[in-house]
């Protein structure tokens, strides 16, 4: 086999390879499309250990004790966007292309699990019992995720 036939083996293999590779980008991209997105690649050096963390009230809070306290402080029914904000000025972080469904959905399963939150509108939400919430120490755990990244809200 000269040289020239030996470069168009390759060249078959590298286009096969090619073709293949081509098929799975489609596929991660359309699961991407219907897949919460994620938070990009920090570009540079990592910032030294605690100095990138979010700071306030609410750091090291998970969205649903957050949502809970803002609630139980508020007195009375808040919009999903109003408690978004009000977490997000406390330090807790929200990485998705929607934030406000993000919370809503995650207040929402609380909501159906615990029986902390009750709806009273669209997208408004209060607690259930008002200073009679469920304390996370006292709620069943839920369930830990172990699905193949699709989001079943019912």
């Amino acid at each position: 086999m000269d040289s020239q036939a030996a470069y168009q083996v390759v060249l078959k293999d590298l286009h096969k390879r090619r073709r293949e590779i081509d098929a799975a980008i489609t596929a991660v991209e359309a699961m991407c499309r219907t897949a919460p997105q994620v938070a990009p690649e920090r570009e540079g050096p990592m910032p030294p250990r605690g100095s990138d963390a979010p700071q306030g009230r609410f750091k090291g809070v998970t969205i649903v004790e957050a949502s809970r306290r803002v609630l139980e402080e508020a007195g009375k029914p808040m919009h999903v966007s109003d408690i978004l904000r009000i977490i997000r000025e406390g330090g807790v972080v929200v990485t998705s292309v929607d934030p406000a469904n993000t919370v809503g959905s995650i207040i929402n399963r609380a909501a159906k699990h615990t029986g902390q939150f009750k709806r009273v509108g669209r997208g408004t939400w209060a607690l259930a019992e008002p200073k009679m919430a469920v304390s996370p120490l006292e709620q069943e755990p839920l369930e830990p995720f172990r699905g193949t990244g699709e989001i079943n809200l019912n």
